[in-house]
């Protein structure tokens, strides 16, 4: 739980850029790789989210057993 919360805090320091985005740029222009940008963003927040409803069952079936 410690480290999705880190990736949380953390993910504004993120520029979410690539290897490949300046020969993308280059060829293909910058609109073609700010959508791969916003893509990359909401890949990674669908899985920061996916990590956090597991911890939070988690929590609770802890509190309800005990």
């Amino acid at each position: 739980m410690g480290l999705s919360v880190a990736l949380f805090i953390f993910k504004a320091g993120f520029d979410f850029e690539g290897p490949s985005d300046d020969f993308l740029k280059r060829n293909y222009g910058d609109e073609l790789v700010s959508l791969i940008q916003a893509d990359r963003k909401a890949v990674y927040n669908s899985d920061t989210s996916s990590v956090y409803n597991p911890c939070i069952f988690d929590r609770f079936g802890t509190l309800v057993l005990y």
